[in-house]
């Protein structure tokens, strides 16, 4: 949609169809893409690869064997592609030329959580772009360095476990991270310093 007409009302740039449903999308800058490069995660497994200036389907990215549950581009290497499918596989994807995308192994990450993975999310310093953290069904916070492939940090709040429904690295501060519970006994935002991982620096209710 353009928001940015004269007159309030919604226009429809581009329409995207495709042969699986969509679960999610992500969307970002892309040096030969003018509206940059936006992908979309499917119920078979596939990812879509779109141009939204040219309103064309530039590829399909095909590896994963069940729906796509979590599409994150990385923040500051824009090239790069994380994708996480229901059967906890998780995949690191190069689209500098996103005709030819190229999986990369993501390592032994899925061998580090307990349940189904529900969400990711890069780091936003540049020095810390190998950096990605994952939360679980089972409450469990992940930090993985793909270049050293391998945990830098494995934590959960052991005053309540409960599933964890969203995770985010803060914008400035490099060591904070934020996870989301849904559940209704304690929904809660939980504020984590890595430097000190073992409690919640704080909770917001």
């Amino acid at each position: 949609f353009n928001f940015l007409g004269i007159t309030p009302t919604t226009e429809t740039v581009a329409t995207f169809n495709a042969k699986s449903p969509f679960t999610t999308l992500s969307w970002t800058n892309h040096p030969s893409q003018n509206l940059g490069l936006l992908a979309s995660g499917h119920k078979d497994g596939s990812i879509s690869l779109y141009s939204p200036a040219e309103k064309s389907t530039i590829s399909s990215l095909s590896y994963h064997k069940t729906d796509i549950t979590c599409l994150k581009f990385n923040p500051t290497q824009t090239n790069v592609l994380l994708s996480v499918s229901s059967d906890n596989e998780i995949s690191v994807w190069d689209v500098t030329h996103p005709e030819n995308g190229k999986r990369c192994s993501a390592g032994a990450i899925n061998r580090a959580v307990q349940g189904t993975i529900t969400s990711v999310d890069w780091h936003k310093k540049s020095t810390l772009s190998s950096f990605f953290a994952l939360c679980d069904s089972t409450g469990l916070c992940v930090v993985w360095d793909l270049r050293q492939n391998r945990s830098t940090h494995n934590f959960a709040d052991s005053t309540f476990k409960s599933e964890l429904s969203d995770i985010a690295f803060a914008p400035i501060n490099s060591t904070l991270l934020a996870t989301a519970s849904s559940n209704p006994r304690n929904s809660v935002v939980s504020i984590w310093d890595l430097k000190n991982p073992t409690t919640p620096l704080r909770k917001l209710h």
